[in-house]
């Protein structure tokens, strides 16, 4: 048995289909971060907030990132490794639906810190899953390939997809479309 998997020689579907679901973890996490420069005028008028009031407010989510960063790599290290990238999927869909209910800057803000909560463990995790699935020369191109997937769709597609959709929808409708989308990974 390979201790670091947990399974004798995985198949190249089982060791794929992981690299998927994770894949898809880094994707949400790109989309969630990315989402608030997309909604942001709806979400301005809807809470009544001045480009001022806002501004502190959309950086709770990179700074709560941030804080988070040296507890998610001790965490998956010492954790049951799909337990722990659960609770953050489980952290970042209730902040998303959250977000899309918020009535109020203090709502949103708690939003804010539980998106990037949940956010702050997609690469670390996507690089600890590549490691420990993909041989040492796969596993740039493993973990590579995620981050050019998770570019291209929350940097490139993105942003034309929201703005089709702000046409035909509010920011909250879209924002639990997203929150929505977050067990996909799971």
């Amino acid at each position: 048995m390979n201790p670091q998997c947990g399974m004798d020689n995985p198949s190249t579907a089982t060791v794929w289909t992981i690299w998927s679901a994770v894949a898809l973890f880094v994707i949400f996490q790109s989309v969630s971060q990315t989402l608030f420069a997309e909604i942001e005028t709806g979400f301005k008028a809807s809470l009544q907030l001045t480009d001022a009031q806002a501004a502190p407010l959309a950086s709770v989510l990179p700074l709560t990132m941030a804080l988070w960063m040296l507890p998610v790599g001790l965490l998956l290290d010492r954790l049951n490794t799909k337990g722990v990238v659960t609770l953050a999927l489980l952290s970042m869909t209730v902040g998303m639906f959250l977000l899309a209910a918020a009535p109020d800057a203090l709502v949103a803000g708690v939003a804010f810190v539980l998106i990037g909560s949940g956010s702050a463990f997609a690469f670390v995790s996507a690089g600890l899953i590549c490691r420990l699935w993909f041989s040492a020369s796969m596993f740039a191109f493993a973990f590579g390939l995620i981050d050019f997937v998770a570019s291209v769709v929350g940097g490139a597609l993105l942003p034309t997809g929201l703005a089709a959709l702000e046409k035909v929808m509010d920011w909250r409708t879209i924002t639990a479309l997203v929150g929505a989308a977050g067990p996909l990974p799971g």
